[in-house]
């Protein structure tokens, strides 16, 4: 962690406009807090299981894991699109402000 999302949360925040600093801060909070409780699930799992029923455990626990981090991926696809088309919104106005 301390290798990699140090320098790179660093650089982000670099280049973020100051009025969205703590936007982009929570976000960076909210992957890698979702990253960790994907792995905790997975881990846990994957431990968790009789050795008899071990591969369907071992599936139904992917599967659990793989369907929340896709439902978190096109929740966060859907707040960036709507952010976007805001933005998209307050620049057209501008525009017709000045014009």
């Amino acid at each position: 962690m301390g290798l990699i999302a140090s320098p790179n949360n660093s650089y982000i925040m670099r280049y973020v406009p100051l009025e969205y600093a703590g936007a982009i801060g929570g976000m960076i909070a909210l992957t890698r807090n979702a990253g960790m409780v994907v792995g905790a699930a997975l881990g846990l799992g994957m431990m968790n299981v009789e050795s008899s029923q071990a591969v369907q455990a071992t599936i139904d626990a992917y599967r659990a894991v793989f369907e929340a981090g896709g439902l978190i991926c096109l929740s966060g696809l859907f707040v960036w699109w709507y952010a976007g088309r805001i933005e998209r919104r307050k620049k057209r106005g501008a525009g017709v402000e000045k014009a």
